[in-house]
């Protein structure tokens, strides 16, 4: 399937920051905030940007009505969320879908918000961005590798890279080339097999995430195969896993004894070590967008 590719943006263009999720650390979103108008954008900031309600930024209604008439707004070019958290799974039913389709826009995180991106590829047709957020990323020691990437992705210039020092690891050799879907594994993994998640037929399939252990992992990724994801995919690309496993385990190591189990009998190709996930050194991923897997030599980019 072909999904819409949004207009890239340029400098001068307005950026909304938003809060869809939780509140993010006052100082961190103004230097955020302060790095995109530095780097030539008008800023527009959602109202609930400072808000709390328990550990979301602010109720229900307040973060949709935010998201909704930022999309509608005709100066808006691009909303990029200050960060991502927890909450996202409340306003998902309530999103302008149609808006989003008839006006696609460029959306910006990661994390939570990969609930979010996976509802709109699925309801709206549009390609958003697993990138840096606002506080999380722009705030401070920017890392030079993804910020290059990210704006690259965004003005127009789209390339997927992992870094020199950083070559990917072949778990199974193979080709493949499809759709780009994925995001945080725990994120994600409640969504599958419901109207937020778009057809995965031909997907390649990206995954990262943060601060779980070994043995959920391993849940997860046996989930995905017994709800049949690994069905329909043509490829795996992972990301990393950090703070997921123990000292004595190499993340590499562990994640190969998981897949030994969950994907025994499938075939597509797989790769690790992708620089994507809650990293400083990631890539800017377009969730939607074509893309190709090879593993002779390793290399996963855009068609």
């Amino acid at each position: 399937m072909k999904y819409k590719m949004p207009p890239s943006i340029q400098v001068g263009d307005t950026i909304a920051v938003i809060a869809p999720c939780s509140a993010a650390a006052e100082d961190k979103a103004l230097k955020g905030i302060e790095y995109l108008r530095d780097k030539g954008f008008i800023v527009k900031t959602a109202d609930n940007l400072f808000e709390q309600s328990g550990h979301m930024a602010g109720s229900d209604e307040l973060r949709i009505r935010s998201f909704n008439e930022f999309w509608a707004d005709k100066d808006v070019k691009a909303l990029f969320c200050v960060r991502g958290g927890y909450g996202i799974q409340r306003i998902l039913p309530k999103i302008d879908y149609d808006l989003i389709s008839d006006i696609p826009k460029i959306l910006v995180g990661y994390s939570d918000i990969s609930a979010l991106s996976s509802a709109i590829l699925a309801k709206s047709g549009v390609i958003t961005f697993s990138g840096p957020m606002v506080a999380s990323d722009m705030s401070e020691n920017f890392d030079t590798f993804s910020e290059e990437l990210l704006w690259r992705m965004l003005m127009g210039h789209p390339l997927i890279d992992n870094p020199q020092e950083q070559p990917l690891i072949v778990y199974k050799k193979g080709n493949a080339e499809g759709n780009i879907f994925g995001g945080t594994l725990t994120v994600l993994l409640p969504y599958f097999g419901t109207s937020y998640v778009p057809d995965l037929e031909g997907a390649i399939l990206v995954l990262e995430d943060v601060g779980e252990n070994i043995g959920r992992l391993d849940r997860h990724f046996h989930h995905l195969r017994y709800q049949g994801i690994f069905d329909k995919i043509s490829g795996l690309v992972l990301g990393e896993f950090n703070d997921c496993f123990p000292e004595e385990i190499d993340p590499i190591d562990g994640l190969k004894s998981i897949l030994d189990s969950a994907l025994e009998g499938y075939d597509f190709p797989v790769v690790m070590n992708f620089a994507y996930g809650h990293i400083k050194k990631r890539v800017t991923l377009p969730i939607g967008m074509r893309a190709k897997l090879i593993t002779d030599p390793p290399n996963f980019s855009l068609v």
